[in-house]
């Protein structure tokens, strides 16, 4: 299998699926009574244009991005099982479409750059790939920050050896020692501002709060444990390597 067959299908379905005519029509809609005079046409008009050229953007920077990492993968590819192969051939559109909605939430290059991260991930992963959780890892990405995924691989680094060894079950004597390590070795652990980040990555299901021990931290801190989903979606966008874990 050519990794460029695959890309160039996968493209043909995206450039098809995007180009639905329903948006482009209330556009032109809405200029023609904006010429015409009716009134609140002409910004609903210009908006509904901005958003069009919006996701144009996002989807060619999604393409490039995820074309490119592919092709720098095309020697691993031929080494591929047929049916690893097949799964590329039918899961590489759909999953690129899936990645395309998800960037209409954004206009973060960023973001958009970790769902190709995760559309290259979960290909790449073969037919036991979880597709419901490369779904929810998009999901969940184009709602954290660059600091978001900075604090949540920060605690990881410290906690991930560990949580592996015990299933991620987040055990509190683990979850307050390593909490005092990070607070001794970045000051972003003792300001209010690691409480607002830790309550965003806990309501995605990345991480899990524990219960301070008095004796380890003072009463303003909170730690928190890496959950399992919280370890795979750092994998998933190339923070951390199973083998780096080995």
């Amino acid at each position: 299998m050519a990794i460029d067959d695959e890309i160039d299908a996968a493209r043909s379905q995206i450039e098809f699926g995007k180009t639905g005519t329903a948006p482009k029509v209330v556009t032109t809609a809405l200029e023609g009574l904006a010429a015409v005079g009716i009134p609140g046409t002409k910004p609903a008009a210009y908006f509904m244009k901005k958003v069009l050229e919006q996701r144009e953007e996002n989807t060619a920077y999604l393409l490039d991005a995820t074309i490119l990492r592919l092709r720098g993968l095309e020697e691993q590819v031929k080494t591929l099982s047929d049916a690893h192969k097949q799964f590329i051939a039918e899961q590489l559109p759909l999953l690129l479409a899936d990645a395309m909605s998800k960037s209409e939430r954004t206009g973060s290059k960023e973001r958009i750059d970790r769902l190709s991260l995760i559309v290259v991930h979960t290909v790449m992963g073969g037919p036991t790939a979880d597709l419901k959780e490369a779904d929810e890892m998009m999901r969940v990405t184009v709602d954290l920050t660059d600091a978001d995924i900075d604090i949540l691989a920060k605690i990881y680094t410290v906690q991930g050896a560990e949580l592996r060894r015990t299933a991620f079950q987040p055990e509190t004597n683990l979850a307050n020692n390593t909490w005092r390590e990070l607070q001794s070795e970045d000051p972003i652990f003792k300001t209010s501002e690691i409480h607002s980040i830790c309550a965003k990555l806990q309501s995605l299901g990345l991480v899990t709060q524990v219960s301070p021990i008095g004796t380890v931290l003072d009463l303003t801190s909170i730690p928190y444990a890496v959950l399992r989903k919280g370890a795979d979606y750092l994998e998933a966008v190339g923070r951390f390597s199973n083998k780096q874990e080995s």
